[in-house]
């Protein structure tokens, strides 16, 4: 049985890096909360440090896991999501106030600010996403035990962003990785049909997937993994 460790409430909208409304139902009379004060309390959620100590508690799991797991002889795998799961957007997030934008120049201040707005492609290109260490510890624990890890993301693939990620991953300490999965331009699959569909082409290839790590719930669902691992993300929700 799959086995799914949570430790964050999901807020949901239907577009990436849109901020949720919470607070009540808008029918029989109540009215949801100001979306104002929901983007403060995720900024605040996010810089007190408690959404990076949220994260260190699944990876512990994933860590504890993992220890135990590959002291089996075999060929293992274990599967990452990029973006809010290996590497931090948060930058580009604040930037674009919690907004889902692809156009705009992402440009980096002296001071390390990022201009607003901030679209995704030159967000990407630039390769500024941070290691979200936590999660990067459980990398380390792979390949420190033999298994060889993938990467698989909703980034689109094409050569730009296929060139930017695999220097951001290599700066960011993600150093070496047995295949890096971006999503084929043009396909029609969602998210679970194509994450799952890719662990599954995985395991045809004689790996085990023994451990799945995403922040969406999406990144996860499907089978083909022994255990999945989701760190929280309340920033913005992929279906």
């Amino acid at each position: 049985m799959t086995h799914v460790t949570r430790r964050a409430n999901r807020l949901a909208l239907p577009a990436i890096f849109a901020i949720a409304l919470l607070g009540g139902c808008a029918t029989g009379g109540h009215v949801p909360g100001n979306i104002h004060f929901h983007k403060e309390r995720l900024t605040q959620y996010h810089e007190s440090g408690n959404y990076e100590r949220d994260i260190a508690k699944v990876a512990d799991d994933a860590n504890a896991w993992l220890a135990q797991r590959l002291k089996t002889p075999g060929k293992h795998a274990v599967v990452f999501d990029i973006d809010e799961t290996a590497l931090s957007n948060w930058p580009s997030i604040k930037a674009n106030d919690f907004g889902w934008i692809t156009g705009g120049d992402c440009k980096i201040s002296d001071k390390g600010e990022v201009s607003k707005p901030c679209g995704l492609g030159p967000w990407i290109r630039m390769g500024r996403a941070e290691a979200i260490k936590p999660v990067l510890a459980v990398y380390q624990t792979a390949r420190k035990m033999g298994a060889d890890v993938f990467f698989i993301t909703g980034r689109p693939d094409l050569p730009a962003f296929r060139e930017a990620t695999e220097k951001n991953l290599r700066a960011a300490g993600f150093t070496e990785w047995a295949g890096l999965h971006l999503k084929p331009t043009g396909q029609k699959l969602d998210t679970i049909a194509y994450k799952s569909g890719e662990r599954k082409r995985i395991e045809s290839e004689g790996w085990k997937v023994v451990a799945s790590v995403g922040d969406q719930q999406s990144d996860l669902d499907g089978g083909y993994a022994e255990r999945v691992f989701l760190v929280p993300n309340p920033f913005y929700y992929v279906p």
